[in-house]
């Protein structure tokens, strides 16, 4: 077994009891619900999965950090696992079925091992730099729509939030307004991990987001692009460190990527 290999098994293995814990609480009477400083919704699932990630990488991984959205350690160390416990905080705390977990191993700021866990419909993405992805085992083979085809598009593209980009608050509206002049396009909001992991599968075609945040968006990333997606920041840049705050995200197939950088160029040039 491969060094890549073995971290990848332990993150599945992690993601397996993260799922366990979300499921404890998910119809539980008392789920721990409160509002941080940010005004996003943290729970006792939460905070708990953080843990679990930090005890495993302490015991495991010695010389290993790591980053989470709830606690972190060892931030200085060339190996730093990026995990979100619960994307989808917001609907898991209103019970909605619509979230997972989500960790990256991130080696000098480069992605190299990727999952992505749906506890509720046991769905497991993954990805090994150079290796390929794989949806419960099965390789991901990207299909690549053609520009100006009728779209499945996750968007976040908000202003004047603390994880954004952006601090103009019309920069949602702007963004929407471009996209209903495209036409043929169902946009939605979707947990941003969970989204862009199902970029390869082909469950949603393309995910737009101004998040900043290395934790929402470092796995899913690695997973698209193992499957063959384009991965950029929001204006077509490249990410070059997945420990650092990202300048948004724009993933797609080839065709379509080009596509939504020439809609969104005249729109965000302006904004801040």
């Amino acid at each position: 077994m491969s060094e890549l290999d073995e971290y990848l098994d332990f993150a599945k293995n992690l993601a397996e009891e993260a799922g366990k814990i979300m499921n404890k609480y998910f119809l539980a009477e008392e789920m721990g619900l409160e509002i941080k400083l940010d005004n996003t919704p943290v729970t006792m699932a939460d905070k708990e999965i953080n843990e679990l990630v930090i005890q495993r990488v302490k015991t495991r991984y010695h010389d290993h950090g790591v980053m989470g959205e709830e606690d972190s350690f060892g931030l200085d160390r060339d190996c730093l696992w990026i995990v979100d416990p619960l994307d989808g905080t917001t609907n898991f705390s209103r019970r909605i079925p619509l979230f997972a977990f989500s960790i990256a191993l991130v080696i000098k700021g480069e992605a190299k091992i990727a999952v992505v866990y749906d506890p509720n419909t046991n769905r497991m993405l993954d990805a090994s730099a150079s290796q390929g992805a794989h949806d419960n085992g099965k390789k991901i083979t990207l299909t690549d729509k053609k520009a100006g085809q009728s779209l499945y598009l996750s968007s976040w593209v908000v202003g004047g939030i603390d994880n954004s980009i952006f601090s103009d608050k019309m920069v949602s509206a702007k963004v929407a307004e471009a996209f209903a002049e495209r036409g043929k396009m169902d946009v939605m909001d979707f947990p941003i991990a969970y989204a862009l992991a199902l970029i390869g599968p082909g469950d949603i075609d393309a995910t737009v987001s101004s998040i900043r945040t290395p934790w929402d968006v470092a796995a899913g990333c690695l997973i698209a692009k193992e499957s063959g997606a384009i991965v950029s920041d929001l204006f077509g840049g490249e990410v070059h460190d997945w420990r650092k705050e990202a300048n948004g995200i724009l993933v797609a197939a080839p065709a379509i990527h080009e596509e939504l950088l020439n809609i969104l160029a005249p729109v965000l040039k302006d904004i801040k």
